[in-house]
């Protein structure tokens, strides 16, 4: 029994260290992608490139599900490390400034690929053995599966823009980081700025604005801080 215990605490620590090992990586790759990240993974690429990573993992795992890897990956241990490896820091990083997190983003990528190659290896193998029973399992896991690929593909698509308005004037324009000035499918007009002082509660700062669409749709929106529009 104690040998049971230290073996698998064993199996936890190399799955701990390699989690530790891929955030490393990515702390040392950042300087290169810098804050925006790697774009160029953008639609079609980071669909082309992650089917086909699905296909290659697929292949390999059916022409040898019995190899060491495959099994190492595929237990308890495994999962349990990526989860934690992934969520503690996600929440602890949440809890701080953006900036943060763009400071460690290709740390998150990389511990967020070993996530999904081992749940995917996990669906795979549920698969290689299935029965009646394993159907909740594989909706739940697939379902899982999806949302997390979802978000971690589509993260390159994703456009930060600033938009400066002043009271009165129309603005259809927003810049990037590097100058970059892009035409948005809307104009934002900032109708007045409210700046409201109580000693008694924190200041409040909040924008009356009014969009238009390029269908001609009319909307009015108040915009204040943690609550967007």
């Amino acid at each position: 029994m104690r040998q049971r215990g230290e073996g698998s605490f064993r199996e936890y620590g190399k799955h701990l260290v390699l989690c530790a090992g891929l955030f490393g990586a990515g702390v040392l790759l950042q300087p290169v992608a810098g804050k925006t990240g790697w774009p160029v993974l953008a639609f079609p690429v980071n669909a082309l490139a992650g089917g086909g990573y699905l296909l290659l993992l697929s292949a390999l795992f059916f022409g040898g599900s019995r190899k060491p890897f495959f099994r190492w990956a595929t237990g308890f241990p495994a999962s349990v490390s990526a989860i934690v490896s992934l969520v503690f820091p996600a929440i602890v990083v949440g809890s701080t400034r953006r900036h943060v997190y763009e400071i460690f983003s290709c740390s998150f990528a990389l511990l967020t690929g070993w996530f999904l190659t081992v749940l995917w290896l996990v669906i795979l193998k549920r698969l290689n053995h299935f029965t009646r029973r394993d159907i909740p399992f594989l909706f739940h896991h697939l379902g899982l599966f999806l949302a997390v690929t979802g978000a971690a593909l589509g993260s390159a698509d994703r456009q930060q823009l600033e938009m400066i308005l002043a009271t009165g004037r129309s603005e259809w324009r927003g810049t990037d980081e590097k100058g970059g000035v892009t035409e948005l499918p809307f104009t934002v007009q900032l109708d007045c700025f409210i700046m409201e002082e109580d000693p008694a509660k924190p200041e409040r700062y909040a924008s009356q604005v009014t969009l238009y669409t390029r269908s001609g749709r009319r909307v009015e929106a108040l915009v204040e801080v943690n609550k967007p529009f």
